[in-house]
């Protein structure tokens, strides 16, 4: 029940906080939860749960975790089809008065609004331990006599799987991670997902305006375990 009420509640939150104030404030305020979480995971005693089946006391995992995780899955398949499972959950348990929905539940709803590519974040976010380690290693900016300008990025995608105490394994990858690039006020020129299918990777993009700094999910939307490299 934490996780379930936490995970609405918080999501809701911070998606009326980014039309009131942008992008930039929801940035601000997942990257705090996000330390935060990194931050007391370490200190688990009990061990770290899934958040599926976080216990409602573990309120690093009932509240940090469930925003970003929620918020996660929004910016991979889009507000309108996370939008679309919470309104069913809502329909389904309106007018149920011995029952309340279960976070099996609203898995389910989420489940089937998420496309088949993009399913391995609901397994990767909410029914196991998954960190990223995705890392910037170059990049390099050639002007083109078009006027535009082409870079190219070179990255380290690595994924692991813990369990509740901090032991982890790493697992392959092939995720879809954004890939940015930034003017010198740090504001995009760039914004995409890609398909990493390897921990090595080269990336060309050709952009219309001079490029200042260039990264690998830069707005840091994934749980990374490191966060000052990407």
């Amino acid at each position: 029940i934490g996780m379930m009420s936490k995970a609405i509640s918080q999501y809701v939150s911070l998606m009326s906080l980014e039309k009131e104030y942008g992008q930039g404030m929801t940035r601000k305020v997942l990257k705090a939860e996000m330390g935060l979480y990194l931050k007391k995971k370490k200190n688990e005693q009990e061990g770290e749960r899934p958040l599926l089946r976080s216990y409602p006391w573990q309120f690093y995992l009932t509240y940090e975790k469930s925003l970003i995780a929620m918020y996660a899955l929004q910016d991979a398949v889009g507000e309108e089809r996370v939008n679309a499972a919470l309104h069913k959950i809502m329909e389904e348990f309106a007018y149920i008065r011995n029952g309340f929905p279960s976070p099996l539940d609203l898995m389910q709803a989420l489940r089937e609004v998420t496309p088949a590519e993009l399913q391995y974040m609901l397994t990767d976010l909410f029914e196991t331990i998954t960190l990223h380690d995705n890392r910037a290693v170059s990049a390099s900016c050639e002007p083109l006599d078009s006027g535009t300008y082409k870079v190219n990025l070179k990255v380290s995608c690595r994924k692991f799987r813990s369990d509740a105490w901090g032991k982890e394994t790493e697992i392959p990858i092939r995720d879809y991670i954004s890939v940015g690039i930034l003017d010198e006020k740090g504001e995009e020129i760039y914004l995409k997902k890609h398909l990493i299918d390897r921990p090595e990777m080269g990336i060309e993009v050709v952009v219309e305006r001079l490029p200042h700094r260039a990264g690998i999910d830069p707005f840091l939307i994934l749980i990374d375990k490191n966060r000052d490299d990407n």
